[in-house]
């Protein structure tokens, strides 16, 4: 069983690791890449489970995955779009009380957001790719909603 805290520290060493390979002389990844890791698991979590996370989560996930993505390959203009347009999407979608169908938006957005990320070579998506796998891997345990405590 793993534990949020370790998720975290894992995915934020991944990201910084990524970051040193990639441009040794750049000083950015830490908490964000680490943040990205728990979001990936909270995808793997709702995709596993069909648990759908309290809003305020929800929204915060497809957001941040959705804004850095486009950041990562164009502009904040265009982040900024991205960002609110995945919130107005999973917004309709709950509105309408469709809760499975914004599930299945939240995880798609997500995984495709860390496959570009990483591509890229962006440090969210070595966090996000951590959080996937590391949740995937993850025995759930019996009697419980989520893999994770």
């Amino acid at each position: 069983m793993l534990d949020w805290l370790a998720l975290y520290l894992a995915a934020g060493l991944a990201g910084v690791a990524l970051m040193l390979v990639l441009h040794p002389l750049d000083t950015g990844g830490g908490s964000s890449d680490a943040v990205a890791g728990l979001i990936g698991a909270l995808a793997v979590m709702t995709w596993r489970s069909g648990w759908t996370p309290p809003l305020p989560a929800f929204l915060y996930a497809v957001h941040f995955v959705l804004y850095l993505a486009a950041f990562a390959a164009a502009v904040v203009i265009a982040a900024t779009v991205a960002g609110a347009a995945a919130v107005a999407l999973v917004m309709s979608t709950h509105r309408m009380g469709a809760t499975r169908l914004a599930r299945g938006v939240m995880v798609a957005l997500v995984v495709a957001g860390a496959v570009l990320m990483a591509t890229l070579g962006d440090s969210h998506g070595a966090g996000l790719v951590t959080g996937l796998v590391l949740a995937v891997l993850l025995k759930e345990p019996e009697g419980r909603a989520s893999g994770l405590t």
